[in-house]
Formats: structure tokens, C-alpha cells, sequence
């Protein structure tokens, strides 16, 4: 009735001209109607990135149905020093997912599951 992962991370990048590189680490938990994430990155130029969300789903729809998530996340990047929350509304569908932050530091992801 519910699962959880656990991801490792690991990207490259160019920032200014530079090579940064980040590594870290993600475990959601997730049942059909509760959501929980932490997430925790550390960038080559020595600072960090740390997300949390918690979410609930409004509706609990059939495996192929669209499903709707209502999420806040909680953001500290140590560059900046700044903390945020903001909403965030998840749609996925089968290998699809969809998510748009509001607020000062809005996002829009789109991703596919292959």
C-alpha cells in the first residue's frame, strides 16, 4: 500500500565557465495519498542544497488516471542563505510527471519515465 526509494545523485554542469559537479542523495516515501521527500545535494564549489516536501493527493484515481498531488517544499540553498517554502502541484500520469512551483522561485520540471 505504499513504497519508498532511495536515489543517488549525481550531475555535471557549467557554471560561469567553471566545471561543477554535485553529488547527494533523495528518499521519498509515498502511499497513494501521502507524500514525504528529503533531498540533500553538495556542489564542487563547497556549499549545499536541501529540499523537503510533504504532499497529499485530493483524489485516489485508477493506475492509468491522472493524478493530482498538492505539495509544499521547504528549500535552503547555502550560497544564497536563503530558505523558502513554497506550493508546489504534481500531475502524473503512467511515465509522465508534470510539476510547477509557485512563488519567488518558481520551477517547471517535466519528466519521462523509461
Amino acid at each position: 500500500k505504499s513504497q519508498q526509494n532511495f536515489y543517488g545523485l549525481f550531475g555535471v554542469g557549467i557554471e560561469e565557465n567553471n566545471l561543477i559537479t554535485n553529488v547527494g542523495f533523495q528518499w521519498d516515501w509515498e502511499s497513494q495519498r501521502y507524500f514525504t521527500m528529503v533531498s540533500f545535494e553538495e556542489f564542487s564549489h563547497n556549499y549545499f542544497d536541501f529540499k523537503s516536501r510533504v504532499g497529499v493527493a485530493p483524489y485516489i484515481g485508477e493506475f492509468e488516471d491522472v493524478h493530482t498531488w498538492l505539495m509544499l517544499e521547504y528549500h535552503y540553498n547555502e550560497v544564497s542563505n536563503e530558505s523558502n517554502i513554497l506550493p508546489v502541484v504534481r500531475f502524473f500520469k503512467l511515465n509522465y510527471l508534470l510539476e510547477v512551483g509557485f512563488g519567488k522561485n518558481y520551477f517547471v520540471t517535466l519528466m519521462m519515465h523509461l
